[in-house]
């Protein structure tokens, strides 16, 4: 397996062993097949608690879940879409329904204010942001403004 491009950071010989790791070897078995220096059980546990390596391995995973995993679910799926059994049209049903809404495409993320995501602007321009819709709402007459002013 493959680790994706943003461990590269990492050292070689860690790569290899995240790399071992993914495909499925215990840590210790990999730690002796790329011989690393030391008790190969003590340099196992080390790299597997090293943030880096952790985080290799957190991206391996992932990426087998959306390769073979999803394709693997999308077989079931159509199995069961396929399925003809009159017992089964309940499931089919929900199961297309769950299907559809998923095949929809995603909704964007991040909150904009104009051109510019919410999370990107600073304190005063957020305040100012309220200031300036607060003064051109009217006020319910049965509302008062709790708000602080600074």
């Amino acid at each position: 397996m493959t680790l994706p491009a943003v461990t590269t950071d990492l050292p070689p010989h860690w790569a290899a062993f995240a790399d071992a790791v993914a495909g499925g070897q215990t840590p210790e078995e990999a730690a002796k097949a790329l011989n690393l220096p030391g008790d190969p059980k003590r340099t196992a546990s080390a790299l597997m608690r090293h943030p880096s390596v952790r985080q290799a391995l957190a991206e391996a995973s992932t990426a087998e879940l959306l390769s073979t995993g999803v394709n693997l679910a999308w077989g079931v799926v159509r199995e069961i879409l396929t399925d003809r059994c009159p017992k089964a049209k309940a499931v089919r049903a929900k199961l297309a329904v769950a299907v559809l809404d998923r095949a929809q495409p995603p909704k964007e993320k991040a909150l904009h204010i104009g051109d510019k995501p919410i999370g990107e602007m600073t304190m005063a321009e957020l305040e100012q942001y309220v200031r300036d819709q607060r003064s051109s709402a009217e006020p319910a007459p049965y509302m008062r403004n709790i708000t602080p002013e600074r």
